[in-house]
């Protein structure tokens, strides 16, 4: 009875859409660092994201794409988990199955731009927490998800960016975005640069080149607090989650 029930669980915590999407996952970043192994010609769309100084940053925006990506593949699978812990532990799985994956052809790519090994370390860190709570977040709340990833991955760089514009158009701002060019300005600076270290591409980008697109430093310390962060924030988000309860079969029709 008890390899019956350990088969059971097995079967139950490594699905079929899993191995799909882990697969998937694994062949679009083995076709991007062959793209620019082979290199593309400049004037073709993303000709010059895959020149060997810029293809590790893409490789690691690509890896927290498809960790949002991906997460709705994942919420059958964590919701028919009998425990909470089995479905926390599931979501690291992917998670970390994700960062692994993206540090791998990470190290691959260094073969052609020279990587720190923490930095690598770092950016495998962040796609797999990253991931972890996205698919956490998709099978908590499914039909808001789609909009909290664009707005989570795209929106915050961009309400940044803007920001930053505004910051340039203030007095404060003439003398240009830099960590010290007003007291006043401080507050948006660390706004800003909290934002960046919370959306998933441009805080695993900023992992891997030690800086954020602010160009506040980001490295060591402030990676692990991000992840911690992370850590918390799923055991948060698998105390709310609700087992679906089993699909009761229809009853047979008989015509008349």
């Amino acid at each position: 009875m008890g390899q019956k029930l350990l088969w059971r669980g097995t079967k139950r915590f490594i699905a079929a859409p899993i191995v799909a999407g882990l697969s998937a996952a694994a062949l679009a970043q083995a076709a991007l660092v062959a793209a620019g192994a082979l290199g593309l010609p400049a004037w073709l769309p993303g000709g010059r994201a895959l020149e060997p100084g810029t293809l590790p940053g893409a490789l690691a925006g690509l890896g927290a794409a498809l960790a949002l990506l991906l997460a709705p593949a994942w919420r059958g699978s964590l919701l028919a988990q009998e425990r909470r812990l089995a479905a926390w532990g599931l979501a690291w799985f992917l998670g970390l199955w994700q960062g692994a994956a993206c540090a791998f052809f990470l190290l691959v790519a260094s073969r052609m731009s020279a990587l720190e090994p923490g930095r690598v370390l770092g950016a495998f860190a962040l796609v797999a927490t990253f991931g972890s709570l996205a698919a956490l977040l998709a099978a908590r709340w499914p039909n808001a998800f789609p909009g909290l990833a664009v707005f989570w991955a795209a929106g915050v760089p961009m309400s940044c960016y803007i920001l930053a514009e505004l910051f340039r158009t203030t007095p404060p701002g003439f003398a240009g975005w830099a960590p010290n060019a007003s007291d006043e300005a401080q507050w948006l600076h660390a706004l800003v640069d909290a934002a960046l270290k919370g959306s998933p591409g441009t805080a695993a980008v900023g992992a891997l080149q030690g800086r954020l697109a602010s160009g506040a430093e980001f490295q060591g310390a402030s990676v692990a607090a991000v992840a911690g962060l992370g850590l918390a924030a799923g055991g948060l988000l698998v105390a709310g989650l609700r087992r679906e309860p089993p699909a009761v079969p229809e009853a047979p029709r008989f015509s008349a």
